[in-house]
């Protein structure tokens, strides 16, 4: 199944993980309804096709040892 590859920084002191980008990676089936390579042109009405992406796959690009900035801004100002 296809699914996104979502690249961000994480956050090591709260372990957050903020995106900063996001690409699909194909999975180049012929019954999965995202692939480029899907059977069926037009709207799919097939049963026996794929609709349902895998979950998403969280690529840390960076690395940050400091809290995110939602943790910043709730230890500044609390919760509401």
């Amino acid at each position: 199944m296809c699914y996104n590859v979502i690249d961000g920084r994480s956050h090591k002191s709260c372990g957050h993980f903020v995106a900063l980008a996001t690409r699909r990676q194909d999975c180049l089936r012929p019954d999965c309804l995202f692939s480029r390579r899907h059977m069926h042109v037009g709207q799919c009405r097939s049963a026996s096709c794929i609709r349902l992406m895998s979950p998403p796959a969280l690529n840390p690009i960076r690395e940050s040892p400091t809290r995110c900035p939602q943790c910043v801004m709730v230890a500044r100002v609390g919760y509401p």
